[in-house]
């Protein structure tokens, strides 16, 4: 009914007052539009923002918890100093004990000796001198147990600084912090280099570094041969 009613007032306009109504309609709709484009923009710019904010956050979860992986393994660390002060301190207990003990038997028994028998000399036997290995033998054991020695010695932990550990963490373990440490710490007790190359080809595989920031990926490997003092890849 409106519209036959609008028809009919159109019909009663002249040219010029259809060209003004026809300009105003136009202009209403590219208003609206402007306005919708405006609040459009608006709404983009807020999750823009809010956008920008949760990577901020996330950026601060991943150092938390790189700060726990760290404190995690100090606590670890800790724990294991403070067990062996108890074993060594258990053990020097126990060796005073045997010690005070050892004396007053030696005395009752030279004295029930002198008691009983005369003194007899006795004649000290020469010790048996141990067999010594052929100098070849000798030599390569030594040296590879030196070389285990150097390769377990070496705290892969100490190498690693802050900023690099959190690096490591994000590029190479996907934001993964315990998995970095159970890496570190595995490659800390592993003296042979086969072995130490098979875990990284899987971890490398695992997590596809392939795809990882080059640099990272470059300086993780750099840190962890110099500990074995060979390549691992």
């Amino acid at each position: 009914m409106m519209s036959n009613s609008f028809e009919e007032l159109v019909k009663t306009l002249s040219e010029n007052q259809k060209l003004e109504l026809l300009a105003t309609l136009l202009k209403s709709l590219i208003n609206k539009d402007s306005q919708e484009d405006t609040q459009l923009r608006e709404r983009i710019e807020t999750l823009e923002k809010r956008l920008a904010s949760l990577e901020e956050k996330y950026e601060a979860l991943i150092k938390l918890l790189a700060e726990i992986s760290i404190l995690k393994e100090q606590m670890r660390s800790l724990e294991n100093a403070v067990a062996k002060l108890i074993a060594e301190q258990r053990s020097s207990k126990t060796n005073d004990l045997t010690y005070q003990e050892t004396p007053s038997q030696t005395t009752l028994e030279t004295k029930t000796t002198e008691v009983n028998e005369p003194a007899k000399t006795i004649e000290p036997k020469e010790p048996k001198k141990p067999e010594e290995p052929e100098p070849a033998q000798a030599t390569n054991t030594t040296q590879q147990a030196r070389e285990v020695s150097n390769v377990l010695a070496h705290d892969l932990w100490k190498s690693i600084g802050f900023n690099e550990r959190f690096a490591f963490i994000r590029e190479l373990f996907q934001g993964n912090a315990d998995e970095f440490t159970n890496l570190i710490n595995t490659l800390n007790s592993i003296s042979e280099i086969k072995e130490a190359r098979q875990l990284l080809k899987s971890t490398h595989s695992q997590y596809n570094w392939d795809e990882a920031d080059e640099d990272v990926v470059e300086m993780f490997y750099e840190i962890v041969e110099t500990k074995f003092g060979s390549s691992l890849r």
